[in-house]
């Protein structure tokens, strides 16, 4: 069912707006319909807890693509969000000077390996270095007052050195010479990829489940400071307006007595945005999951229809797959996904159970065990349901009924 709602009020003193709002919180009726102004201390709580979802978004992706070292003493690294955030800039940087060295070592591994600073001191001397890059098939030869030395050959270049003060021969690029060595260089990306791995390894070594609890409070301490700077003032006074069960009614009217807030209660009115909440019979209440998987829900003034929906969607269900031995296997991988799972949501595994039970109903009323054909089955299995249901045209008539129903 639909539960009835009523539009409230809420009255205190500006000096308790903090505890007021505490308290609401604590008795978890109120549907707040106001919306907040964006204040420093809301775009700090938001900050706050986009940093912390970017932290867990973070660790999950790395999870997926590295496989980290074992943990030391077998424990998670207690790391928090900012931790996270921090390691993954300082990956970040790692990442732009690893693409760096590497470009600097594919510029210097056709010269091999030599030190600019000998390079820079005979230069000094009056006998110029230069590096230079030619076409294979021409490369420059030596000249009066000029040696060519050819240090390696690459498809179609070749690549050497000068030593002189002569203009390289037309054609020929000069290179100019690196400040540091090819030795230096790969030193550096050995030091830069260790520093890298280190860095993942810590990110994926992280408490994930700590991560979710410090998001988890700074997404309640985000809606803490949404609702309280929701809240309208004038003068001492400051209200806050929302929607609150009526069946709760009375738990809210109790907490305002006993803190001496003011209060007003009465029944929406055409055209305000109630919001929905749906209370099912206990047996139906599975339907719930449905809902939010579909991302349903009926408007304040519209009819439930859930016990109905939930009561075709389960038979519709368990005719397409129709399958008493899929149903049997389902039922088991849910029994052993919830003694697995013991503290995730009942629901999802209710509402699994639900199904895998109508599978093995409808499959036993057709005598369907793992797709056998009936006239393979033991006589024990067969009776006059499945026999009749074996019949094409006692489907379709069975499914127009349903459809009209």
């Amino acid at each position: 069912m639909i539960v009835p709602m009523r539009h409230v009020t809420v009255l205190c003193t500006l000096a308790a707006r903090e505890a007021a709002v505490e308290r609401l919180r604590a008795l978890g009726v109120m549907h707040i319909a106001q919306a907040p102004a964006d204040t420093p201390r809301l775009q700090e709580a938001r900050a706050r807890l986009q940093e912390a979802d970017q932290a867990v978004n973070l660790l999950d992706a790395m999870l997926r693509t590295h496989r980290p070292s074992a943990p030391k003493h077998g424990q998670a690294l207690p790391l928090k969000s900012a931790d996270i955030l921090a390691r993954s800039h300082e990956l970040a940087d790692c990442e732009l000077s690893r693409a760096q060295t590497l470009r600097e070592l594919e510029r210097l591994e056709p010269f091999g390996d030599f030190d600019p600073a000998q390079a820079a001191a005979l230069a000094e001397a009056g006998v110029p270095c230069v590096l230079f890059r030619a076409p294979r098939a021409c490369p420059p030869a030596a000249r009066d007052g000029v040696m060519v030395r050819i240090l390696s050959r690459r498809a179609n270049d070749c690549f050497g050195v000068q030593f002189g003060a002569a203009d390289l021969p037309a054609g020929v690029e000069s290179v100019p010479l690196p400040a540091r060595s090819l030795a230096t260089a790969q030193a550096a990306l050995r030091e830069i990829q260790a520093r890298r791995q280190r860095l993942t390894d810590e990110i994926c070594q992280a408490d994930r489940a700590a991560l979710v609890t410090e998001r988890d409070g700074l997404a309640d301490a985000h809606t803490f400071a949404a609702v309280a700077e929701s809240m309208a003032t004038q003068g001492p006074v400051c209200w806050i307006t929302g929607f609150c069960p009526a069946d709760t009614l009375a738990a809210l009217q109790a907490a305002a007595r006993a803190a001496g807030w003011g209060w007003q209660a009465r029944p929406p009115r055409d055209g305000e945005a109630v919001p929905t909440l749906l209370r099912p019979p206990r047996l139906f209440r599975p339907v719930l999951a449905i809902f939010d998987l579909l991302g349903i829900t009926p408007a304040y003034t519209e009819t439930d229809i859930s016990v109905v929906f939930y009561g075709f969607f389960v038979l519709f269900f368990a005719m397409l797959v129709g399958d008493a031995g899929y149903g049997a296997v389902l039922l088991a991988a849910v029994a052993a996904a919830r003694r697995r799972f013991r503290r995730a949501p009942a629901a999802p595994f209710t509402l699994l159970t639900v199904f895998a039970c109508a599978m093995i109903a409808w499959g036993f009323l057709s005598a369907t065990y793992f797709g056998i054909p009936l006239r393979l089955l033991p006589v024990g299995l067969t009776h006059g349901v499945s026999r009749w249901l074996a019949v094409q045209s006692n489907i379709m008539r069975l499914c127009f009924t349903l459809g009209a129903v």
